[in-house]
């Protein structure tokens, strides 16, 4: 994968099998730019899309308590009268070696959180601080959804990544991190994603 400079962004792109996976750098943009937003709602196209947080990937946030952390975002999410739903499984604090279940000393199992969240395509705006606060997941192209089809769909495959990918046309992951997303989909569909990108380049 090569990145080449356009404007104030880093784009690639890689190929694996028939799916596109386009990489988007975007860290030498101001913030109150809101190109992710903007991007985002350009993908969307007026209809509602899915976003995603799973407590296993990185969270941008000093705390270590992750069941305060999930708390205060659900807070956030009720506040804004956002629809989501969350999975809480038990995380296990032991590894596995040659075959054998050992538990480290002192380990506790901890919660892992699945949250999806599915804002209207009027409301994608006020998830703004939740992306620039937690690595997220954004599935989109779900003809003929709204907000409560696309809850369900998540419900139905206990929010599992690579089960939502089959159902959705596109796939993006956004790193708060480094200011870097990806947005994958089958070659007949990516057009849409890289002419979109070409209006910011």
């Amino acid at each position: 994968m090569g990145l080449f400079n356009k404007s104030k962004l880093k784009v690639g792109k890689d190929i694996e099998g028939d799916t596109v996976h386009i990489f988007v750098n975007y860290y030498r943009l101001r913030k109150d730019e809101d190109f992710l937003i903007s991007f985002i709602k350009d993908m969307a196209g007026g209809c509602p899309c899915l976003f995603v947080i799973d407590t296993s990937y990185i969270i941008k946030t000093n705390k270590t308590d992750i069941d305060a952390n999930m708390l205060e975002l659900t807070k956030a999410l009720d506040s804004q009268s956002l629809r989501y739903d969350m999975i809480v499984t038990a995380d296990d604090a032991g590894y596995s070696f040659m075959g054998f279940n050992i538990r480290r000393k002192d380990s506790q199992k901890k919660n892992k959180y699945i949250i999806g969240i599915a804002p209207g395509a009027d409301e994608i705006d006020k998830i703004k601080d939740i992306l620039d606060n937690y690595n997220i997941f954004c599935y989109m192209g779900l003809p003929d959804s709204d907000q409560e089809e696309l809850i369900r769909s998540f419900n139905a495959v206990h929010g599992d990544m690579e089960e939502l990918s089959k159902q959705y046309e596109y796939k993006m992951f956004n790193d708060c991190f480094i200011c870097q997303f990806r947005v994958s989909a089958k070659e007949d569909n990516i057009k849409a994603a890289e002419e979109i990108i070409q209006r910011y380049s």
